[in-house]
């Protein structure tokens, strides 16, 4: 998984700057800034790419499509509510914990009386649907009792107790434990608690927020989150508002849609927004009841006296009909856009790689688990969760830092260490220098008219872009004036009740409708103006290759006088590549954000003025009501649709050209840039020759070679800091007792172990604590050492004995690292032994290694941020006693 390079690369990088604050204390006072500047590079670069304590993974659909079921049977354990009325608001958030329960987070008081304020001003407004489901919550209960054939006793709710008893000026977190979870019984009274706060039976389920169930269910124990969210048709659109926000923060979208329904109007709008917010990298489209689909191919091949089709058959034809349901909704997208072909396939590839799963809740209950394709979605989510793209461009941009800076401080000290070990003139190379930089300078400013004409021609060609741009920009205002028509023939429609109680001009989602329909012209917008950004570096590429050739010249020269020549030309390749990797990737984020929140546009302007015409709407009485309303409806959207338009040319306007400016300035920074590098060169260099003219002894020169040397054997991958207090030499091990201090750190498996591995063939180890999941994650890195040795073949492993759930993962756990050991040829025997409790390990060659913690040496980590996955030499140890001696 990309997880684990990433967490790699972080233990190199905090490896690093531990070595470079070793390195620092040792270097020369004038260079030590040098050192200091990376150190604090990487510290900032080992915040960026901290990551979150958890995969999210959103469960999204429309009602009716199964979503509460299918989370279900992903978690093997019944979670969700399949019974949960559409009324109940709440996000439910399932994560792994041994001990099973349940956190409800209920609103504040203070956001409550917000609600019933809005209630009051407007009975029938979305956000105000709790207050008024909790008024009349007496009455409909009471009509229900009357229809049902099983009439419960009722008790009317006093609403000012309840209010006051569960709502409180921080908000409540109400938690339900589960006093057996082991059994039947306690399970489905766990569940009965959950209830009182999601069934539309209970009155609580007004004031929940968000409820976050914790369960010892194994898809979760990785670090994920599922999260089942309300429904895309939820009649109470704030509802909808809450997904969408949450779905900017997930690592993985599972999208359900029924099969055999044609795709809706709220699956169409969805799926285009996911292509906008650029999501669709980590998105599966999961088709519920496949099994109806089945059965109803079977009936109508029977009626028809035809073969019996297959499963595979029938999701063959299944999944055709919707892809072609999704090509028309891309062609609806770009009908109206008029985009050229190029612009198209774009969008086009992007949903051709989405990836669909066929999927049966009933299957999975009548025990046809493959059929059910369950198992399948599991493996997907992992797929997508080791292609995040998030953490995909977290490792990419470490590991090009990393290899930038050390590229950079190699050089840094190649030099130096050169210029020492050189014999010259001091007098001559003076000289030398100072003809250098002449030339040097005269060079670069023969570059630099070269290159003022480039970015001069680039201005033009973005100013050239503004008649194209104005034109867009007109063809997206002329769209936005279609979105909002739809919401004016919607409100007109309406009844005069409902007008006049304000139930109209809900425009909450004005300004993402918006974005989706006109995203793709922004887009193509965009990477137009990108075009002569990249002619631009193509261009100045080619007058780099003249420079170079002056450049060549110019080393020649400075190989002068005993001196080795100085590395003008790498200094500018180096410099060249990172600089088109770090402008590129600025531009194209910079891209993608200014259509991320393109619907930002909507100004705080047009909620007023709804305020005011919802006011004009309610004075409305007498004769021709109706009449009236609506002329006031439409002389309201008239007047917005002005509005909207200006707000959206004056979004675009700013962001494009802050956009173009950007680019211009990234090309007018190449030469500044470039300068200082190549110069920096030259500083280098006339500080080496100082430093070798005031080097009085040959203490200070042997020091100084010493420091090159550790300086580069640091950059090749060697350590300073955190080395392991033990010291063993390897061609003979001694026998050794050893303490290791509470909160230690520099000690591993390898400095620990490896003498006393190294020879044998065999090992046995009998380790009675294997239970949890870091003590298996120990075991298997100590696998991973003995792979690496090479020798033994053979691992006897003695461990105490589990039961239930606890025996099932752990044996699971133990047959993976078995099977990974045999790709080594490495034979790996467990057996679980009752009366087990001393830890030791044996080899065959006779060395016995006693350890009171066996591998558990090391803390558990407090964070997945926690430096030391892989480098265990971070990693804090326990107070850990070891005695290794020969046996017989």
């Amino acid at each position: 998984m990309i997880i684990n390079r990433l967490f790699e690369l972080r233990d190199e990088a905090e490896r690093f700057r531990l070595d470079l604050e070793a390195l620092v204390k040792k270097e020369q006072p004038v260079h030590k800034f040098k050192i200091q500047e990376n150190i604090e590079t990487l510290k900032e670069e080992l915040k960026k790419s901290e990551v979150p304590e958890n995969f999210r993974i959103a469960v999204v659909g429309t009602f009716k499509t199964g979503k509460s079921s299918f989370v279900n049977k992903l978690a093997e354990e019944r979670l969700a509510g399949v019974e949960t009325n559409p009324e109940t608001a709440a996000i439910s958030i399932f994560r792994y914990s041994d001990v099973p329960r349940v956190e409800v987070k209920l609103l504040s008081s203070s956001e409550w009386a917000r609600m019933v304020d809005l209630h009051e001003d407007a009975p029938k407004h979305p956000e105000a649907y709790r207050v008024a489901g909790l008024y009349s919550f007496n009455e409909e209960m009471a009509k229900r009792q009357e229809k049902s054939d099983k009439p419960r006793d009722f008790q009317p709710v006093d609403i000012e107790k309840l209010t006051a008893e569960w709502l409180t000026p921080d908000g409540l977190v109400h938690v339900i434990n589960s006093d057996n979870w082991q059994a039947k019984a306690g399970k489905q009274e766990f569940r009965k608690e959950i209830r009182r706060f999601t069934s539309s039976r209970d009155p609580l389920h007004y004031f929940v927020k968000e409820l976050v169930i914790y369960a010892p269910v194994p898809l979760l124990k990785d670090h994920v989150e599922l999260i089942d969210t309300p429904g895309l048709n939820d009649t109470q659109l704030y509802r909808g508002q809450l997904t969408e926000d949450l779905l900017a923060n997930v690592d993985a979208i599972l999208f359900l849609t029924r099969s055999g329904a044609s795709f809706s109007q709220f699956d169409k709008e969805f799926l285009i927004r996911q292509l906008r917010k650029k999501r669709l990298k980590h998105l599966r489209l999961v088709v519920t009841q496949i099994d109806h689909t089945y059965e109803a191919a079977v009936r109508d091949a029977q009626d028809e006296d035809e073969a019996r089709p297959t499963l595979k058959q029938v999701i063959v034809k299944e999944e055709a009909r919707l892809r072609s349901e999704i090509n028309k909704t891309l062609d609806e997208l770009l009908g109206e856009t008029e985009l050229k072909d190029e612009d198209g396939y774009y969008y086009l590839e992007q949903l051709n790689s989405l990836q669909i799963h066929f999927t049966s809740s009933h299957w999975f209950d009548d025990g046809r688990i493959e059929d059910s394709g369950i198992p399948e979605v599991k493996e997907a989510l992992f797929d997508v969760l080791s292609e995040n793209y998030h953490l995909t461009q977290l490792t990419e941009h470490l590991e090009r830092t990393l290899s930038a800076l050390r590229s950079r401080l190699r050089e840094f000290f190649l030099e130096r260490q050169q210029v020492m070990d050189a014999e010259f003139d001091s007098t001559k190379v003076h000289q030398s220098i100072e003809k250098l930089e002449g030339d040097l300078a005269i060079k670069l400013a023969s570059f630099k008219k070269s290159l003022a004409e480039l970015e001069k021609a680039h201005r033009n060609d973005q100013n050239a872009l503004n008649e194209l741009i104005q034109a867009n920009i007109a063809r997206m205002q002329l769209l936005a004036r279609e979105v909002l028509s739809a919401y004016e023939k919607s409100d007109v429609s309406r009844h005069w009740k409902t007008k006049r109680h304000g139930y109209w001009g809900f425009l909450n989602d004005l300004g993402g409708r918006v974005a989706d329909r006109v995203f793709p012209i922004l887009e193509s917008t965009l990477k137009r103006k990108i075009r002569p950004f990249g002619d631009f570096l193509d261009l100045s590429a080619a007058a780099l290759d003249k420079l170079q050739a002056d450049i060549v010249s110019l080393e020649a020269e400075s190989a002068v006088a005993g001196l080795p020549k100085i590395e003008f030309g790498e200094a500018k390749t180096r410099f060249m590549s990172s600089f088109v990797d770090q402008v590129s990737e600025q531009v194209n984020s910079e891209k993608d954000s200014i259509i991320e929140v393109l619907e930002e546009f909507a100004s705080t302007e047009l909620k007023a003025k709804l305020s005011g015409a919802r006011e004009e709407v309610y004075d409305v009485r007498g004769k021709g009501t109706t009449f009236l309303q609506n002329s006031v409806v439409s002389d309201f959207y008239g007047d917005i649709s002005n509005t909207l338009s200006q707000a959206l040319n004056d979004f675009l306007n700013k962001r494009l050209t802050v956009f173009g400016d950007s680019l211009v300035s990234n090309a007018e920074s190449l030469f500044p840039k470039l300068k200082a590098a190549i110069e920096l060169q030259l500083a280098t260099r006339k500080q080496a020759i100082e430093d070798q003219l005031h080097l009085q002894s040959s203490e200070a020169r042997k020091q100084m070679e010493q420091f090159f040397e550790q300086a580069l054997a640091v950059l090749d991958g060697q350590h300073l800091a955190g080395e392991s207090a033990v010291k063993i030499k390897k061609d003979s091990p001694d026998e050794i007792e050893l303490v290791i201090p509470e909160d230690a750190t520099g000690y591993s498996y390898d400095s620990l172990f490896s003498p006393y591995l190294a020879d044998a063939e065999c090992i046995e180890i009998k380790e009675p604590y294997l239970r949890l999941r870091y003590q298996l994650d120990n075991l298997q890195r100590f696998c991973e050492l003995i792979t690496r040795l090479g020798k033994i073949k053979s691992i006897e492993l003695t461990t105490a004995s589990l039961d239930g759930e606890e025996k099932d993962q752990s044996d699971s756990r133990l047959e993976d690292i078995s099977r990974l050991l045999k790709k080594y040829d490495i034979t790996m025997n467990w057996k679980r032994d009752p009366a087990l409790h001393h830890r030791e390990m044996k080899t065959n060659d006779g060395w016995l290694i006693l350890c009171d913690r066996g591998l558990d040496i090391f803390k558990k980590p407090e964070s997945w941020n926690d430096f030391g996955h892989f480098d265990q030499a971070l990693r804090l140890c326990k107070l850990t006693k070891i005695h290794v001696r020969r046996v017989l």
